[in-house]
């Protein structure tokens, strides 16, 4: 017997932070948002997710136009890509490299507020730090053997050894 009315299960939704994200010349609003269309977000929840990612001096710049990707130095550029994650709230987050530009202390607290803010999302990382291990739950390894990779439960294998 079929249900009365269809059920439609929602397609995840997935981000990916790059080392060097994409910033468009455009207002601060903007570029915190995209790619998000103009009102998906209000004021009080882009300057919050802007002081998260420790940008609290940017807060009241919303409307300045600004060539922002130049503006703004490495560090600044992936935090302003972690407030767009803290706003798109994704069911998956791909880090790739996404706080490589800033120390290890304010990784590990940028990595503290997307666990905090985003408690529903899984966050996977992809990097060479050996510091960002500690940050999440499970680490999982890729091992060259040969002509190719084999991936390697960094769980399972400390506690073996």
């Amino acid at each position: 017997m079929w249900p009365s009315s269809p059920v439609w299960m929602a397609a995840p939704s997935v981000m990916v932070v790059p080392p060097k994200p994409y910033i468009p010349i455009s207002t601060l609003r903007t570029a915190v948002t995209y790619p998000a269309v103009p009102g998906t977000y209000s004021d009080d929840e882009i300057r919050q997710a802007l002081v998260d990612a420790h940008l609290a001096s940017l807060a009241d710049q919303l409307d300045r136009e600004e060539v922002w990707s130049q503006r703004l130095s490495s560090g600044e550029q992936q935090r302003l890509a972690i407030a767009r994650a803290l706003l798109a709230r994704p069911d998956w987050l791909f880090l790739d490299e996404s706080t490589s530009a800033v120390e290890e202390k304010l990784e590990a607290e940028l990595y503290a507020v997307l666990a905090r803010r985003l408690p529903d999302t899984t966050i996977m990382s992809i990097g060479h730090r050996s510091a960002v291990v500690a940050l999440h739950r499970r680490h999982i390894e890729m091992v060259p053997e040969g002509d190719h990779f084999t991936l390697r439960d960094g769980a399972k294998a400390a506690a073996a050894e």
